[in-house]
């Protein structure tokens, strides 16, 4: 296939996978508000702001780094993957545990503070996995991330569902969000295997050299 078919079939996956993203997305939403009304889901809209602000914090431009690094011929592409992915899953486990920890001084509800203990493991899913994106940006096939998306997105609107019929409370309906974005990532790392091969690293002299490059980006 040409490159340029390549991009535009690309270009066209993610238009229908955002779509339809969409479409799970408000049918997630009208079931949360629904059940757990005004103040419930201000509450669930509480630990995922402010837990997103430190995962954020956590990135170190290592996404920019990958995509730039893994898409030079003379690199270690697998030292560099490895690397990333133990030094992703490093600063985003310390920065997540840091905000959970700080949230318990600050006047927000006691069931929250409880919540974002197990909205740790959901972001930290999410910072794994945007480690994983460059590879599919450089090979083209960006449909595979689609997929892997909708499939957790789907994962999270049953198990909200679920939860829903059994009348659990919010730290259920986070922990739909770790089975969400834990299948998503763990497609994302099927399908980027294809396309290179990886671990995860924990070399302290290789991050040295990462963090030098990534962390002004």
């Amino acid at each position: 296939m040409s490159l340029s078919r390549r991009i535009f079939y690309n270009t066209l996956a993610q238009t229908f996978g955002k779509t339809f993203a969409v479409l799970i997305g408000l049918a997630t939403i009208a079931l949360l508000t629904q059940y757990l009304g005004e103040a419930g889901f201000g509450q669930y809209s509480i630990v995922l702001a402010y837990l997103g602000l430190f995962v954020i914090t956590a990135d170190f431009g290592l996404y920019l780094y990958v995509v730039r690094e893994i898409s030079k011929t003379d690199t270690n592409h697998r030292q560099i993957l490895s690397n990333a992915l133990g030094l992703r899953f490093t600063t985003s486990l310390v920065f997540l545990l840091l905000g959970a920890a700080i949230a318990w001084f600050l006047p927000y509800d006691p069931l929250v503070k409880k919540t974002m203990l197990v909205a740790v493991l959901a972001f930290l899913f999410v910072s794994l996995n945007q480690v994983l994106i460059g590879i599919f940006q450089k090979h083209l096939v960006q449909h595979l991330v689609v997929l892997s998306e909708t499939v957790g997105r789907l994962v999270n609107l049953v198990l909200i569902f679920a939860f829903v019929k059994l009348g659990l409370d919010l730290p259920f309906f986070v922990l739909a969000l770790v089975g969400s974005n834990a299948t998503i990532f763990l497609l994302t790392l099927l399908f980027a295997k294809r396309y290179e091969q990886f671990g995860i690293s924990f070399d302290f002299s290789v991050w040295k050299k990462i963090l030098l490059s990534s962390w002004p980006l």
